[in-house]
Parts: structure tokens; C-alpha cells; sequence
């Protein structure tokens, strides 16, 4: 078999249905299986899409045991190859599976493989490439100063923002959301460190590949979306915290000793000129999302009719939301490479026969999800 795919999902049930329709497509070509591993959801996700989905493997978790702990639960089990580890966010191209593979299979001495990024307004996600951490990288990154400047390979060497999004490059760390790699060589390293319940749990699993003298590999030829929403400035202070934890977990597992005692005073400042840098900045981005309006609309009228008209055409267009309608003849890869994030439009997306709709056009702000048959929605 040649890869086995590992989805860890939490109440997003509507976004994981379009997830899985896409890594169908992808998996046309190649022989491959699906684990979804539940944690603990409330949605009633495994009952909602077992019957749509007979293949998949789906694992229940009676608690939520977080991101590493639960990619691991199948790796004992898969039967391909290689294994790619997927958040249920994520829409892929019909040719991002065979594209990976390929080069997987090019590169014996390659640990993990991982690809371009973007969300759902066709932004770039930098987190796609990073370097890895160190206390001032990470100094860097909590205080803002990475923001400021994006492209500098001082001050943003974190997220390696002056390497072009476009190429295939050696990297030190890929995104957990999209990550591939010999089914062999993540047994041998007993898969990821269930110590980061949140973040970190990649860096270390990257890092740990290239002590085995094995490098990691960002293909800027391949682009999938990554939804990646956040509902509330709450959830992103929480969010913060653990990105902190989970550098002081790196560090401190290794790191050398002069760099540790260096994280802990870097971290607590970068944190105060973090508040001190959102107290300014926080107005003027809810004043820009508000400029923007998108997906804060009431819902468009996604009627049957509309959504053949989609299904026909490949998209469609109501208001200013436009409908992805993916299909045999209309492919996600070209709806992909077509999205413009200086559009106005509020993107939506639909694997036609589906249930559902999913959209998000902010990484920062909770996208939107709705069943076509019932009026749920998330």
C-alpha cells in the first residue's frame, strides 16, 4: 500500500465531510487507506459521517487526548508505505497525494515532506516553512516583530520568510496540518511526542527526523487550503500560551543549556510587548475585518438549484459569496490555484453529492459550516 492517512478531529464535522471528499479525489491514483481518529467530539461527527464515508477507519476517543497522542493511536496499524498526517481542515488537489509521493520516492534520504499552504481567502500561511526554534526566534515571533517584518531572514527566520513561497526547498520544520514521511522511519521514532498536547508536537517530530540525518522538504509546487479559524481574541491569548509552552518543552528537551536560560526572559518580554503591540493594533484590524465584511454576511441562499448550477459550471456566484463546486469535471486543484486573496468575494466550498458547506476567509476568525439539508450550522 502506499500511504495511510492519520485525521485527528474535534467538532468540525462539516469541515472534515469536504476534507474527506478531497483526499478521495487525491487517493484515485494510488493505493491508500484513512484513520480518523475522534477526540471526543460533541457534533455527533463519527455518526454523521461513517455512513457517508464506509472506508474510513474511524477511532473514538472518549476524552480529547490531543493532537500527538492521537496521531499516534493508528501507527501501529497502518499498512502503507508512507503515512501523511492531515488536519480535517484542509482541502488538497486531486494531484497532492501523487506529487508527494513522488518525491518521497526521488529522495530515499528525505525524512518529512510538507507543502504550500494557504487559507481560505488565498493567503499564504507561513507556518507552511519554519526554521527551527530558538529563544530569539521565538522572541521574535510572540513579540510581533516577525509581522513587522515579514521577509527578513533576521527577524523572521522563524517562519523563513525570505525563502519564495513558490519553490521546493530543504527546511528544518513543516506544519503538522500537512505532513508525510516514511511509515518505517516515524515507527522508529515512536511518531510524536505526546509531552505537546498543543503546538510543538511538529517542530519536535521535524527535529527528531533530521537527527536521524534525514532532511525535511517543503514542495512551494503543491498548494492545498488550511482553513485555520479562530472564533474569539480569548482563544487566541489561549493559543498564545501554548505556543509558549510548547517552546519551553523544545528548549528545554533540546536546546543547549546557555539557549535555555535564555527562553524564559526572551518569552515573558516578548509576551508584555505582544499585549502592548495588540492594545494599538487590535482597533485597527477590527475596523480592516469590518472593511472587509467577509463571511460576517447572513448566509447566501444556497438553494438546490443554485448549487447545480454550481455543479455544472464549477462555481458560482451569489452576492458576493462565490461557491467552489468540486467535481470529475471541475477539479480543486484548478479552484485552488484560482483563489485571489484581493478579492472581495466570500469563498465557499462543495464537493458536489455532499452534504455540506464549508467557508473561511480569515485564518484569525471562526469560517462557516452548514448541513444543505437542515439548517445547522457551526
Amino acid at each position: 500500500m502506499d500511504v495511510s492517512v492519520i485525521i485527528v478531529s474535534y467538532n468540525v464535522k462539516f469541515f472534515l465531510e469536504q476534507c474527506l471528499c478531497a483526499l478521495h479525489r487525491s487517493l484515485s491514483n494510488v493505493e491508500g487507506e484513512v484513520f480518523v481518529v475522534d477526540n471526543h467530539s460533541s457534533d455527533g461527527s463519527v455518526a454523521y459521517l461513517s455512513p457517508l464515508f464506509p472506508t474510513v477507519r474511524f477511532i473514538e476517543n472518549p476524552y480529547n487526548a490531543g493532537f500527538g497522542k492521537a496521531c499516534n493511536q493508528p501507527l501501529e496499524l497502518v499498512s502503507g508505505r508512507y503515512v501523511l498526517y492531515l488536519n480535517p481542515d484542509t482541502i488538497i488537489g486531486e494531484d497532492t497525494i501523487v506529487d508527494c509521493l513522488r518525491f518521497l520516492d526521488r529522495h530515499p534520504l528525505a525524512g518529512l515532506v510538507g507543502c504550500r499552504m494557504i487559507d481560505g481567502a488565498g493567503r499564504f500561511l507561513p507556518e507552511s516553512k519554519r526554521s527551527f526554534p530558538s529563544a530569539t526566534s521565538a522572541f521574535f515571533k510572540l513579540s510581533g516583530l516577525s509581522y513587522l517584518f515579514k521577509s527578513s531572514a533576521f527577524f523572521n527566520r522563524y517562519a523563513l520568510g525570505h525563502l519564495p513561497q513558490k519553490n521546493d526547498v530543504a527546511v528544518d520544520v513543516l506544519c503538522g496540518a500537512f505532513m508525510m514521511g516514511g511509515a518505517e522511519k516515524l515507527r522508529a521514532l515512536q511518531g510524536f511526542d505526546e509531552d505537546f498536547f498543543m503546538y510543538g508536537e511538529d517542530i519536535d517530530l521535524c527535529y527528531r527526523m533530521s537527527q536521524l540525518g534525514l532532511q525535511n522538504y517543503y514542495l512551494g509546487s503543491t498548494t492545498i487550503v488550511h482553513f485555520k479559524g479562530e472564533s474569539s481574541q480569548q482563544h487566541k491569548l489561549k493559543h498564545r500560551k501554548a505556543f509558549y509552552s510548547a517552546m519551553q518543552i523544545f528548549i528545554s528537551k533540546h536546546a543547549t543549556n546557555r539557549s535555555s536560560m535564555l527562553m524564559q526572559p526572551l518569552l515573558s518580554l516578548a509576551i508584555i510587548m505582544r499585549a502592548v503591540l495588540s492594545f494599538f493594533f487590535i482597533p485597527f484590524q477590527v475596523l480592516q475585518r469590518a472593511f472587509r465584511n467577509r463571511l460576517g454576511n447572513p448566509l447566501p441562499n444556497f438553494s438546490p438549484q443554485f448549487i447545480a448550477k454550481a455543479c455544472q459550471s464549477g462555481s458560482s456566484c451569489s452576492g458576493n459569496a462565490t461557491l467552489f463546486a468540486i467535481s470529475n469535471e471541475h477539479r480543486a486543484k484548478r479552484a485552488i490555484d484560482g483563489l485571489s486573496e484581493n478579492s472581495s468575494s466570500d469563498y465557499y466550498w462543495h464537493h458536489c453529492g455532499s452534504l455540506s458547506v464549508v467557508g473561511s476567509n480569515d485564518k484569525n476568525e471562526t469560517g462557516c459550516a452548514f448541513a444543505l439539508s437542515t439548517s445547522e450550522t457551526y
